[in-house]
């Protein structure tokens, strides 16, 4: 098993992209287990400081809408022209 170092503080030079995006340490995505998709909310402090916050749970709300995307689209065309089929062909 791989020895955690002590969370006491960390600190690195990270650079944003063009896109403006920063790509978190390596050392950081994996002792934290950041993977691919993993939300985030970003806080702007009144100084100016930024704050990540991983989101661990959602919403049954964002669930919902989450599982939404994953589901087919509904073609209602194509759905009628397969009964408008099927009728011709009992007929």
């Amino acid at each position: 098993m791989k020895k955690r170092r002590e969370k006491i503080m960390f600190t690195d030079v990270v650079k944003m992209g063009k896109k403006g995006q920063i790509t978190l340490p390596k050392l950081v995505r994996d002792e934290e287990n950041y993977r691919d998709g993993d939300e985030f909310t970003l806080s702007q402090m009144p100084g100016g400081d930024l704050m990540l916050h991983k989101i661990t749970e959602k919403t049954p709300e964002e669930k919902l809408l989450d599982f939404l995307e994953t589901v087919p689209k509904f073609d209602w065309r194509k759905a009628f022209r397969e009964i408008e089929e099927e009728r011709n062909r009992e007929r």
